[in-house]
């Protein structure tokens, strides 16, 4: 065996795989070693520039630096230097948790999840240690260990959390360790019993309980809850029995008094600097005040106090407020919804459900102990939770992977052969549009086709065309008067069918073009002209936003589909309006109702048009309504076709420069497919290219 090359070992000395499994091991050394390893480690991959880019690759990094300066001039102003330093290592560890979700690989994941379950073992041989010490040299907690944890609540969600990482490692059957991960669990529940943190054993049966919903585990759910039945009935009888299940459950209305007074001292405090806060560790920040002065904060001149001096908060948006204010907690809003949407889409995806449970078991637990006590503001207990977020990267590049492999590459016959069937539908419909006196214009990459290659973009499979919502409107009725469907129809949700799209679409019933968001819809899915229908701008602002708004409306209902790539918060609203209208015919009546309001200003009436029919981006255009006001003929392959009379206004505020081609990286498809054949119509099918869940059923 050769020696490996000395600049190449610098070079490895701190891999990625050392930087993860280290900061995991940190977790459960004393504190003040994971302290310095942290900011070691986080100064490090900041330091470093390939490091640095995949930090900055996600476009929630960008809050933190301005949360991180807010917090740090917040409590400069007000003197707490302790809060300073916490504010700067906040920022630091919210950093760090990117890099793990870049970085972290599914072997990586899974050994980390490991090798903390292992060193977990270290603090409850502690805890046992301090227990035994306990009985000659009363300690400051005692009867409670706090082991190497500061303070014996952060020993009791450490023992949690990794309570539901063995739930979670037994469930996935990795070969050979369930037994293992029975005797850590077993171990981590005494390390909970030591520690006296009631609530670390309602963090781990919610845990649990999430944990085995959310990757489908309904047998042993059921199980756990007969089990839990069982215990609640014992406990009933012999009640003398719960003090020894939960412990100091005896002190429960004592510590719960407690929480009052602090939480009613700390929304006082948060009343006199609701915008900045006074920086991190504020509640203990103004219990030193008030040691030396005697005063507390209150915008409440007749609050009496009953302080309880503590370090901090104890609740998750309490804590956050008196710190950080509203600014600085909806920062940290804004990061923490970033992980949540990714985390939820994916999950919904099936993308390893029983990962992304885990992630959201630890994030449930984490939230409902958070209502009572603020243990994940602590290095070891937060550093754990991150690692476990981390998680969430492995879920994405399997997405991501899936995506690629799921989708077909066309080649230059698939892709002429889908141009040479879709010039003939658009001829079809052309005709058709002529035979009733109907308008329509080329739009999109068909319209710039028709100007700059007199034909298709050599690299385009698709046309799309606008129509006056007039004819728009006209168009299905007379369609479904006057033709068969046997080899085109039209598509277009309302109150019997769901197509999936917001517009109208012809369809070639004599072809089969399985696209992914349809692919679940027992519609012909073949090959496609989208139709679009352009309604008249108001100049009025006011009236102007109102139809964007209602365009909105329109488009989610109709559509019922959250918008994920327009950003978290977006998405979030969206689920939760969809939620608030469940039935497939109160969505129906209000998109109905949106697509009235959007579309009563008549172009006629209106010196500029819009489209509200194709995406938020779009619907912002504005095109001049005289752009519009006829259609001219241009060649197109060996036809006719017409594009709006104004086109070239039309086109740059669309697509600007459109005369100039991308360049020739730039120059593929943008269709998603996941099954074409050109040849034979969907029907035959249904059930296996698509229309999956229809067959199962």
């Amino acid at each position: 065996m050769t020696a490996k090359n000395p600049a190449t070992l610098r070079k490895n000395l701190l891999s990625d795989r050392h930087i993860v499994l280290g900061a995991a091991c940190s977790v459960f050394l004393p504190y003040v070693i994971t302290a310095v390893l942290m900011v070691f480690f986080s100064v490090y991959v900041l330091c470093r520039s390939r490091t640095r880019k995949l930090i900055f690759a996600y476009r929630e990094t960008y809050v933190l630096p301005l949360f991180g300066t807010v917090a740090s001039l917040t409590a400069i102003v007000h003197g707490n230097w302790l809060g300073l330093v916490v504010g700067i290592g906040l920022t630091l560890a919210l950093l760090f948790a990117l890099y793990l979700r870049a970085v972290m690989t599914r072997l990586l994941f899974e050994r980390m999840l490991s090798d903390a379950c292992a060193m977990s073992l270290f603090g409850v041989a502690v805890a046992v240690i301090e227990k035994v010490v306990m009985r000659y040299y009363p300690l400051r907690y005692a009867p409670q260990c706090k082991s190497i944890y500061f303070n014996p609540n952060y020993f009791g969600t450490v023992c949690s959390l990794v309570i539901i990482i063995c739930a979670y490692k037994v469930i996935t059957r990795q070969e050979g360790t369930r037994r293992t991960y029975f005797i850590i669990a077993a171990v981590n529940a005494l390390g909970i019993y030591l520690c006296g943190s009631m609530f670390a054993v309602v963090e781990v049966l919610v845990g649990v309980a999430v944990l085995l919903i959310m990757a489908r585990r309904h047998k042993v759910l059921i199980i756990m809850l007969i089990a839990a039945a069982v215990g609640m009935f014992t406990v009933l009888l012999y009640p003398e029995l719960l003090p020894k299940i939960i412990p100091r459950v005896g002190q429960a209305e004592l510590t719960f008094n407690r929480r009052v007074r602090i939480w009613e001292a700390s929304l006082q405090a948060i009343g006199t600097a609701p915008l900045f806060g006074r920086g991190g560790m504020s509640y203990h920040f103004l219990c030193e005040q008030y040691r030396a002065t005697g005063q507390w904060p209150s915008y409440d001149p007749d609050f009496s106090l009953n302080l309880w001096h503590t370090h901090h908060a104890h609740n998750l948006i309490l804590d956050p407020l008196l710190n950080f204010g509203v600014v600085g907690t909806a920062l940290l809003a804004i990061y923490f919804a970033r992980f949540a949407v990714s985390l939820i889409r994916n999950h919904y995806r099936h993308i390893n459900p029983v990962a992304s449970s885990l992630i959201l078991a630890a994030m449930a637990s984490s939230v409902v102990h958070g209502m009572v006590d603020m243990t994940l503001m602590w290095m070891q207990t937060g550093l754990l939770f991150l690692l476990i977020l981390g998680g969430l990267g492995v879920l994405e590049r399997k997405s991501e992977r899936q995506e690629k492999k799921r989708f077909i590459t066309l080649s230059d016959e698939q892709l002429h052969g889908i141009q040479s069937k879709t010039l003939d539908m658009i001829k079809y419909f052309k005709g058709f549009c002529e035979r009733n006196g109907l308008t329509f214009f080329m739009c999109g990459g068909g319209c710039i086709g028709a100007v700059r290659n007199h034909g298709f973009i050599p690299w385009d499979d698709d046309l799309d065309v606008f129509m006056p919502r007039e004819d728009y409107e006209r168009l299905v009725g007379l369609w479904r008067e006057q033709e068969s469907g046997e080899r085109y129809d039209l598509l277009k949700t309302d109150s019997e069918r769901f197509c999936g799209n917001i517009f109208t679409t012809m369809v070639d019933r004599k072809t089969t073009a399985v696209r992914p968001q349809l692919a679940q819809l027992d519609i012909p899915q073949g090959l496609v002209i989208d139709i679009f229908p352009i309604d008249g701008c108001p100049a009025d602002r006011g009236e102007r936003r109102k139809q964007k708004l209602w365009a909105m409306v329109y488009s989610l209902f109709m559509s019922q589909v959250v918008p994920v790539k327009h950003g978290g918060i977006m998405a979030i609203g969206s689920r939760a309006l969809l939620m608030l209208v469940p039935f497939a015919s109160w969505r129906y009546k209000l998109w109905r109702l949106a697509e009235r309001k959007m579309s009563k200003y008549k172009i006629s009436d209106c010196t500029k048009i819009t489209e509200l029919c194709a995406g938020v981006g779009y619907m912002q255009n504005e095109y001049p309504a005289d752009a519009f006001a006829s259609a001219v003929m241009m060649p197109f392959e060996d036809t006719q076709l017409p594009v709006p009379v104004g086109y070239d206004a039309y086109l740059r505020i669309a697509f600007g420069d459109y005369m100039t081609p991308p360049p020739p990286e730039k120059q593929t498809t943008e269709h998603d497919l996941l099954f074409l054949d050109l040849e034979n119509g969907s029907d035959i099918y249904r059930g296996d290219k698509f229309c999956v869940r229809a067959k199962r059923d």
